[in-house]
Formats: structure tokens, C-alpha cells, sequence
């Protein structure tokens, strides 16, 4: 066989609490039901594309999370694209363990599961394929590993599926099986599909050939994950290696900052966020951040917006940055316990600033209006 295709996906996160979200119950619900719905359908797409192989490198599903009726249907959806093969390596959020799911349970015939750290090795003979791989064990594991491997079977093509976390420099330290791209050059894999980070990626040697790729989670779980989410289809066609991706997210998590110097009322809040975000559909959920300086007394009920805006959009989160059109300046320079109070937070802003730690800033900001509201007699309200 000259030629190999594979479909390589990791980081599902299948049974994700979506904790911190926001999310009431029934979206709690909808949304585990998108990561279930993914899954079919890439596993749909293996069938489609005619892949020889599935490789999933990591966090399939989340360990302490899913529920056995979950592991049924992902066992079921896996039996479905037999005689296609589908190869699991478990990462550190389905880490590998004795009476875990991985361990106990009668997976398809068409499914194989790394079950030790140490690397061991599949043969698919009548593909001429060997893929090694090594099975998180626990939730962490800092040792470098890529450097012990050897890959010395003798098959036309050689797949290494890794999860572990890219590092810079070679001496960092990571608690994700760290590595560097020289030590994946190095290997001489045909193929090294990774896992771990959510966001996609391809490597390169010094010749120009992809060596690696980190697909991505195929569905975004959170605003930290605006960017577009795939699975890949490798192609290997002797020795050259081509990565193509395809879009499998069922929903997008987007931001949009709102200037309000302008406005008066929610409901003027409320048209200019629908407008701003008139790209957007009703399966989105999406963020909006309220920004600019507000005449005197104003201030906006979030909740409220949030209310009008979730008619139009899946979730919608309101976040207050707008501030009280007030000269800080002319306030600092006063020989008053305010002044005073408004010069010391103007100076750890600046220290902030010149340390380049935007998020300590913008708290330091919130904390300057709210003591200049308390030292004025009025109740800071939550911003």
C-alpha cells in the first residue's frame, strides 16, 4: 500500500460539565448533546472521506464526568464505521487506570486502546502501518518522553500518537508530557498525531515536510476558544505528508465589545449589540462587553440586556467595563483623602501598565471608580 489516510481528531472532552459557564440546566444539557453530536459526525465523515484509519489522541471524554450510558453511545458510534479501525490513546482527562472505562469495559473489536505508559505499538498489516503510542496513566505526567522512543518496526509507514504540551525552550517544564518541535524532527515518524491543546496546528522540519499537527478540539468549550475548530484528514503518499481540515463545530463562541459613551438606556444597549453582532445566529453564544465613559449616575443593568439579547442567541453573557465620565486628573491633583486615594491607584496602574498585565490593570481600574464612589457616600455597584 503507497497510500494512507487518516482521520485524526483529540480533545472532545465528551461529558464536559460545562461548569463556570453560565449555562442554565436545559443549555447544560443542549450543549453535551452538541459534543455528542460532533462526534457522530466526524465519525460519519471517516466513513464519507473513506479514511483508513481513525487515530483520537486524548481526552475523548472526561473521566470523572461521563456517564456509562455515554460510554455506550461512543462505544456504539464507534462499532458503527467498522470495518474502518479507530485507534485511542488516552490522555490526561481519560487517563488510563484499573476499573476506569477503558479498562473494564468490552470496547468494539474495530476500537484499540494504548493501556500502558510505556510505548507499545498496533500492526495493521494489510495497511503496512504501525502506530505506537503511550497511555496517560494519571492526570499529570512532567517526564519527557519523545526522546526514549524508538521506532524500529519496519512497516511503510510509522505513526506516533502523542498528547503532551509544545514547549519553547528544552528546559521548561510542563506537567503535560512536554516536548519540542526539534525533538518531534528528530523522531522520524511518517506522521506524530498530537493531542492536548485545543488550538490547531501544523509543524514543519528544516525541508519544509509536516511532520506533527495538534487538530484542536473539534468543539469550542468556552470564550477562551474563539477560533476555528476541525478534525484533519492526513494524507500519506510516500513520505509526503498533507493535512487538510475540515469544520466540525456545532456552535461558536464570539466576543463583541460595545461602546456606550453614546447611550442612554438598556434598550439602546440592546440595538447596538443586535446590530454589532448581525452575523451571528441563534446557535451562537456570544459575549458582549460593555465599554466607554457614562454621564453622571448611569450605569446599565446588565441582567437586563442579557434577558432581551438571549431571545436572538443561544447564551449571551453582559460584562460591564464602562466607567463615570469624571476627570480622574483634576481629582488627583485635590490635597484630599480622595485625591490621595486616586494618585496611589493612578501609579499601580502605571506599574501595571509597564509590566504589561492587562487584566491587573483593568481590576485596578474597577477598583479606583468603586473607592471613589464609597469616598463620595455612594454604594459601589457591581460592575
Amino acid at each position: 500500500m503507497d497510500k494512507l489516510r487518516i482521520l485524526h481528531t483529540a480533545d472532545l472532552h465528551l461529558g464536559s460539565p460545562f461548569s463556570g459557564s453560565g449555562f442554565d440546566s436545559d443549555k447544560i444539557k443542549e450543549r453535551k448533546r452538541d459534543l455528542f453530536e460532533c462526534f457522530d459526525s466526524i465519525l460519519i465523515s471517516a466513513q464519507k472521506k473513506k479514511v483508513d484509519l481513525v487515530i483520537i489522541c486524548g481526552d475523548l471524554f472526561e473521566e470523572d464526568r461521563v456517564k456509562r450510558s455515554d460510554i455506550n453511545s461512543i462505544m456504539r458510534c464507534l462499532s458503527e464505521i467498522a470495518p474502518i479501525r479507530c485507534v485511542i490513546l488516552p490522555g490526561n482527562h481519560d487517563y488510563f487506570r484499573a476499573g476506569g472505562y477503558y479498562d473494564w469495559l468490552h470496547w468494539p473489536a474495530n476500537v484499540y486502546i494504548f493501556r500502558e505508559r510505556e510505548f507499545s505499538r498496533f500492526v495493521f498489516e494489510d495497511i503496512n502501518l504501525a502506530v505506537y503510542g503511550s497511555a496517560f496513566t494519571s492526570p499529570e505526567d512532567p517526564e519527557r518522553l519523545i526522546p526514549k522512543i524508538r521506532l524500529e518496526d519496519k512497516c511503510k509507514f510509522r505513526i506516533l500518537a502523542f498528547h503532551g504540551s509544545l514547549i519553547a525552550k528544552p528546559d521548561a517544564t510542563e506537567p503535560y508530557r512536554p516536548f519540542t518541535e526539534a525533538e518531534l524532527s528528530a523522531l522520524g515518524a511518517d506522521y506524530i498525531a498530537l493531542g492536548h491543546y485545543h488550538k490547531p496546528a501544523v509543524f514543519k522540519n528544516d525541508k519544509g515536510r509536516i511532520i506533527a499537527s495538534y487538530p484542536g478540539s473539534p468543539e469550542p468549550l468556552n470564550f477562551g476558544e474563539i477560533f476555528d475548530h476541525s478534525f484533519n484528514i492526513v494524507a500519506i503518499d510516500n513520505k509526503a505528508v498533507s493535512v487538510e481540515t475540515f469544520p466540525s463545530a456545532q456552535r461558536r463562541y464570539l466576543k463583541f465589545e460595545i461602546e456606550c459613551g453614546e447611550m442612554k438606556t438598556e434598550k439602546d444597549v440592546v440595538a447596538v449589540c443586535r446590530k454589532t453582532a448581525a452575523g451571528a445566529s441563534e446557535k451562537d453564544i456570544i459575549r458582549f462587553i460593555l465599554k466607554g465613559a457614562l454621564e453622571k449616575d448611569l450605569q446599565f443593568d446588565r441582567e437586563v440586556i442579557a434577558s432581551e439579547l438571549k431571545k436572538h442567541f443561544f447564551w449571551v453573557k453582559v460584562e460591564d467595563a464602562t466607567y463615570p465620565d469624571i476627570d480622574i486628573e483634576s481629582i488627583s491633583r485635590e490635597e484630599t483623602t480622595r485625591g490621595l486615594f486616586a494618585r496611589q491607584m493612578l501609579e499601580l496602574m502605571e506599574e501595571s501598565k509597564k509590566l504589561s498585565e492587562p487584566e491587573k490593570t483593568d481590576r485596578l481600574n474597577d477598583a479606583l471608580y468603586y473607592g471613589l464612589a464609597a469616598l463620595d457616600g455612594k454604594r459601589p455597584e457591581k460592575r
